[in-house]
């Protein structure tokens, strides 16, 4: 798919990229995310139109159509290109440019990926961290998410279930697959 180098076309792409990455139910990846890998000028281009209008509704909207290998290869993209040595450094209160509302984007991507509370999220985060060793902080992200996946995986235990094992001494309570391989 080439992608209009100038012009109205290159607008108008930008903004169909845009559309389908915040309303198509996939956010279009099977077509905008080879665009972006294959022009990289296009793909911060979007980005910073999706992050510029980018409210909790965007990043809920594109972190909802995206599986979690998808989040991460955009979050590791966003990196590589809105390193976060580069990122803004104000203290006062100031007038949110460009830049910056692409590194609460880039952000927010990480954060819903860490709430999702699967294995996968877990996952996703783990690769990107692989990617990028020198971000220490993403072993605490981890740690997180893995705790959220806890949380939203746990299944108490019966009230049968604990008298039967409390009645057997060579049984065990197995609550999910993690349990019965250990």
């Amino acid at each position: 798919l080439p992608i209009p180098s100038r012009g109205n076309a290159r607008s108008r792409a930008i903004i169909a990229a845009c559309v389908l990455m915040t309303h198509a139910e996939d956010a279009g990846w099977s077509v905008v995310w080879p665009a972006i890998e294959k022009d990289t000028r296009f793909g911060r281009e979007l980005i910073s139109t999706i992050a510029q209008d980018s409210n909790e509704r965007h990043t809920t909207n594109v972190g909802l159509r995206l599986i979690e290998n998808q989040l991460a290869d955009l979050y590791i993209w966003l990196v590589r290109q809105y390193p976060y040595t580069e990122d803004p450094k104000l203290k006062d209160t100031h007038w949110i440019g460009p830049r910056e509302n692409v590194t609460i984007w880039r952000d927010s991507i990480l954060n819903h990926l860490k709430g999702r509370g699967t294995q996968q999220s877990c996952e996703a985060i783990r690769k990107i961290a692989r990617h990028f060793p020198e971000l220490e902080w993403l072993k605490w992200t981890i740690m997180e998410a893995q705790t959220i996946t806890r949380r939203h995986t746990w299944v108490p235990p019966r009230p049968a279930d604990i008298l039967k094992i409390s009645n057997n001494e060579q049984a065990r309570l197995v609550q999910n697959g993690d349990q019965l391989l250990a």
